[in-house]
């Protein structure tokens, strides 16, 4: 019988494990180090989470989560005072004003999540989306 996997949400980076950056190790994306200065230098519409995967109670699983309020943005690109900007901003601000990533929404690649060898990626993933699930449920009562 497989052992369930767990997470952590992390509101900090003050607040990861000592062993955070044994898992993240190939990656200076996820080092704690790094997620430290990214969340000091976060824009104001931004708050960074930090999710760890656990199998008994050893972390096996690392992941970065990002949740953007476009409602703090005061403007989503003026390049004119044209009707089609207005219609922009207001799309903008009406449909996808809250977003939340799994991942660095300022990098590409991979550098969202790194697992230990003694995981089955798609467990950790699986695991990942239901800490995602989580963080919106916690989200939604912050509103």
């Amino acid at each position: 019988m497989k052992t369930p996997l767990t997470f952590e949400i992390y509101s900090t980076s003050k607040e990861l494990p000592p062993i955070w950056n044994k898992i993240a190790k190939e990656n200076i994306f996820l080092t704690s180090s790094y997620l430290e200065i990214l969340e000091k230098a976060a824009p104001k519409n931004m708050n960074c989470f930090f999710i760890g995967v656990f199998k008994n109670e050893t972390l096996i699983g690392i992941a970065l989560s990002q949740f953007l309020d476009l409602n703090k943005l005061e403007s989503f690109g003026e390049r004119d005072k044209c009707l089609k900007t207005m219609i922009r901003n207001f799309a903008f601000k009406k449909f996808s004003s809250h977003v939340l990533f799994i991942g660095n929404n300022m990098l590409t690649g991979q550098n969202a999540y790194a697992f230990s060898d003694d995981i089955d990626t798609g467990e950790g993933i699986k695991t990942i989306h239901q800490a995602a699930t989580s963080l919106i449920k916690i989200l939604k009562k912050r509103k």
